[in-house]
């Protein structure tokens, strides 16, 4: 059997006035005959709160945390020594590309006078995609390379050699030049971190990197 409430304007405000009041009004709403409309509760709320979208993150466990300070009082020490430092890291990440992308329809808009119907083809029976790896060196960018397959570790080596190549035009000379990319298991298996440590040794920075995950360097 549920029940049947009136509630005044002030007991209304008082009621939304705080988050908690706010849930435990909007579940007897829910739940209970309450002479209040959702409209007059949006109405209300709205006086001092505004909506707010989530964002999504990528999830970050325990051992994440340790290792971006450790690299975050690593790149201060950097800093201390060189201030243009960061100026003379590559830094690299690979994004793939499909036709069948999701589309945001909130923030997708067509402004006309009369309405287009307006319709965006989504085509399931011929997928396609591709890869795409680019780097940033100060202000310069390196790539775009495109390829087709997955990166695999030997596939990841051979791009290395491939971008190597085009490292010589970039005022940095290599030799001056430090490497950073993100923790894929293609980036840091022994085939690639072997050829880095090559190119680039004691100078690259990744999920295994030696050299600023040594002692010298963690908090």
């Amino acid at each position: 059997m549920r029940l049947l409430f009136t509630l005044s304007a002030p007991s209304k405000r008082v009621l939304v006035s705080n988050q908690y009041c706010l849930d435990l009004f909007l579940y007897l709403i829910q739940f209970l005959y309450l002479d209040v409309s959702k409209e007059s509760v949006r109405r209300i709320v709205r006086v001092t709160r505004r909506p707010y979208k989530p964002t999504k993150v990528q999830k970050v466990f325990q051992r994440d945390h340790e290792r971006r300070q450790a690299y975050c009082e690593w790149g201060l020490r950097q800093l201390a020594r060189n201030p243009l430092f960061f100026r003379r890291v590559c830094f690299s990440d690979e994004s793939t590309f499909t036709n069948n992308g999701p589309i945001n329809k909130q923030v997708t808009r067509m402004w006309s006078e009369q309405n287009p119907h307006w319709f965006i083809e989504n085509d399931r029976q011929h997928r396609w995609k591709f890869n795409v790896w680019i780097g940033i060196v100060g202000d310069r960018i390196i790539g775009p390379i495109f390829y087709n397959e997955n990166l695999t570790a030997r596939r990841y080596r051979r791009l290395l050699r491939l971008i190597n190549g085009r490292l010589h035009d970039n005022p940095i000379p290599q030799s001056q030049m430090w490497w950073q990319m993100d923790g894929a298991p293609a980036h840091n298996a022994a085939v690639v971190t072997e050829y880095l440590e090559e190119r680039f040794p004691e100078r690259w920075i990744g999920l295994n990197s030696p050299h600023v995950r040594s002692e010298d360097h963690l908090i």
